[in-house]
């Protein structure tokens, strides 16, 4: 008897953080969320490591969040609740560029508003990556330790376009969770 009242005691307090049976919790972060920001698979827009094409993702993906209104953009990813990240397909791709840094000086050398004793030097950087062909868009959990996946799905050419194939497969997915909640809704009403 002990054990029962004590199984119902646990199961009673921790319902509401994991969510009732049935109930998706990666689900309710699609639907109620507000706040998102695209980046992509090596970095945001502005990052010189990221892709040529990551970037045209990108653009296509925040433009088509502007033009479908459920979700605002943001830029920072502590404003988020959820971070889509996107990567243009692409078997092998190389890159390649230059760095420069301020540097060490002469002793005795005076340049105003440089500090002392840091490295200066031009260097090469090279890098290649490897991956699949189908474009991919992740959605992450902002909000939560580690950032859970909550929604992934990846197709060919999926992030072009005016009204990216990723995107639109996302919004039916949203709207299947929406009318499901709003069943659940309706049988809870009837008698």
């Amino acid at each position: 008897m002990r054990r029962r009242a004590l199984i119902a005691s646990i199961t009673f307090l921790f319902t509401p953080l994991f969510g009732v049976a049935g109930e998706n919790p990666k689900n309710k972060m699609l639907v109620n969320a507000t706040y998102v920001r695209v980046v992509g698979f090596t970095g945001d827009e502005y990052d010189m490591r990221t892709n040529p094409d990551d970037r045209a993702a990108i653009a296509a993906v925040e433009q088509a969040l502007k033009k479908w209104g459920r979700y605002k953009l943001v830029y920072m990813n502590e404003n988020a609740d959820l971070i889509f990240e996107v990567r243009a397909g692409r078997v092998l791709a190389a890159t390649g560029g230059v760095g420069v840094g301020n540097g060490p000086f002469p002793s005795g050398d005076s340049r105003v508003g440089l500090p002392r004793n840091v490295p200066i030097g031009v260097g090469q950087t090279v890098g290649v990556e490897t991956g699949p062909s189908d474009d991919m868009l992740r959605i992450y959990d902002a909000r939560g330790v580690g950032g859970m996946v909550v929604w992934s799905k990846s197709g060919p050419s999926g992030l072009r376009g005016r009204d990216p194939a990723l995107l639109v497969e996302l919004r039916k997915d949203i709207e299947k969770i929406e009318k499901d909640e709003q069943k659940k809704q309706e049988k809870k009403k009837t008698p």
